[in-house]
């Protein structure tokens, strides 16, 4: 069952804004604005899956082709994505993710979700996955993809495993090799 919690209403509040010497009216609340800065200042990406692992999973595969590849990889996800996920969270997950430098963010469909669900089984065997959760797809201009779930009451983003490949949403510009011979993990080099 799921808990919601009644926020009271505050009453509007007019606020006046300069930009370049114009003074444009604005109606803001007191609650929407406390609620942003909750967000922002709460929005944790939650890394507790071992989510950098490699696995296959039927066509699916997030080997690397060489320990080099799979290097420049993980330090693009922590030098670039985790950053900008975690500045542009509001916008990805309750705005517009198109506006973001991971413009590449969605909900994972219906028609995809099957296999999402089973890679993330294969990496994390004793995972249960709670209905309340939302599945996401974050991805930028880098071509990979990192699949989690959204707690919409923390906020927070769990990540479950990566797509490296783009296999998960194929696109003719990024799944031109053959993938499945990858064999090459961090773990093993």
């Amino acid at each position: 069952m799921k808990r919601t919690t009644e926020i009271p209403k505050i009453p509007e509040q007019k606020k006046e804004v300069r930009s370049s010497g114009i003074i444009m009216k604005a109606k803001a609340t007191a609650q929407f604005d406390r609620a942003v800065e909750k967000y922002e200042t709460h929005f944790r990406f939650r890394s507790i899956y071992p989510w950098l692992k490699q696995c296959k999973y039927h066509d699916f595969v997030n080997y690397f082709d060489n320990i080099d590849n799979g290097s420049i990889f993980i330090l693009k996800v922590i030098h670039e994505t985790i950053p900008d996920l975690n500045q542009n969270a509001k916008d990805i997950f309750c705005n517009n993710p198109k506006k973001t430098p991971l413009y590449h963010s969605h909900k994972v469909d219906n028609e995809h979700l099957d296999i999402v669900k089973n890679v993330a089984k294969t990496l994390n065997p004793d995972i249960t996955f709670d209905d309340s959760l939302e599945w996401w797809e974050i991805g930028g201009k880098q071509g990979y993809r990192i699949f989690g779930v959204y707690s919409q009451v923390e906020p927070a983003f769990y990540p479950l495993f990566a797509d490296w490949h783009h296999l998960i949403y194929p696109d003719t510009e990024h799944n031109y090799k053959d993938y499945l011979k990858y064999s090459c993990s961090l773990e093993n080099g």
